[in-house]
């Protein structure tokens, strides 16, 4: 017999071995989760004999329409099950428990992106619809250097605090459906882009003000996991961040809506699944953006 509850200080040990077994991050990645996002009551565990077998966490965010409307949503994050209790229906369990607290909370939505393609069907089941997509682009540093455009000389890219990293970002996405954070979130991931090496960044053209995320992977690769610029700035974007942070490799991430210009592949990223269906209707063919996933 299983039951679901969410988190107390005892558990934390049991759910830090859970995450290196499922998840294989270094000690460092996840003691940064758990330094500095980890919260006890979003997090739910699912116990089976007295033994926690499997947890996830809800992280709040807002859902965004077009429109301005902000509705509120959680980010089902980090779902896990022992590998010795897999096959046993516990994360299933999970995501009926979490559909459950979800309605007698009035908390309209809830968003995932799945840890991998194969992932997209299991969550079909539970009433789950791809919704937030992105455009992935592999660029090496001469491809970038060669981008049409104006070149670099009057623009801008330096370090910024998660709060200002925040306000730029939703200042971006402005009438597009897409998820924003806190600014405890982005503090999060300025975390994990330090550990790397890198880090969030202000990019500046005049007066226009983006905003990049960005993580190193080794010396010479670099993952852009998020570039919010208007489309005349984006290329001299690209070329700043590949002029002050040198790679042979650059894995870009844009929304769905930018950058075709440079090629690239659209793909489903994220999935949405709504909890109170007084909520107004959220269409895919909006292309939603989510970007951030902690992933």
């Amino acid at each position: 017999m299983s039951t679901i509850r969410f988190a107390e200080k005892n558990d934390l040990e049991r759910q830090k071995e859970i995450w290196r077994l499922c998840f294989g991050d270094s000690g460092q990645d996840m003691e940064i989760y758990y330094t500095q996002r980890y919260k006890a009551q979003q997090t739910l565990l699912l116990l089976h004999r007295d033994e926690i077998a499997a947890m996830t966490t809800l992280l709040p965010v807002s859902l965004v329409t077009a429109d301005g409307h902000k509705a509120k949503a959680v980010m089902v994050f980090a779902v896990a099950t022992d590998p010795q209790y897999r096959g046993q229906g516990f994360a299933s369990e999970l995501m009926g428990f979490c559909d459950q607290y979800l309605n007698e909370n009035d908390i309209g939505f809830s968003v995932l992106v799945p840890a991998e393609k194969s992932l997209f069907g299991f969550y079909e089941r539970y009433a789950y619809h791809e919704m937030f997509f992105m455009r992935r682009i592999r660029l090496d540093s001469k491809e970038i250097a060669e981008l049409p455009g104006s070149g670099t000389e009057d623009f801008k890219l330096y370090p910024i605090t998660a709060e200002e990293y925040n306000r730029r970002r939703n200042r971006q996405l402005e009438g597009r459906l897409h998820i924003a954070y806190s600014d405890e979130d982005l503090a999060y991931q300025k975390a994990l882009s330090n550990m790397s090496g890198a880090d969030l960044y202000g990019v500046e053209h005049g007066t226009v003000q983006g905003c990049a995320v960005v993580e190193r992977i080794g010396d010479r690769d670099i993952v852009i996991k998020e570039l919010l610029l208007p489309a005349a700035q984006l290329n001299g974007g690209l070329q700043i961040i590949a002029q002050q942070l040198k790679a042979d490799v650059y894995r870009l991430r844009l929304p769905a809506f930018e950058g075709e210009p440079l090629g690239g592949s659209v793909e489903t990223f994220g999935m949405l699944r709504v909890h109170n269906e007084k909520e107004r209707e959220i269409r895919a063919e909006d292309l939603g953006y989510l970007g951030i996933a902690f992933d």
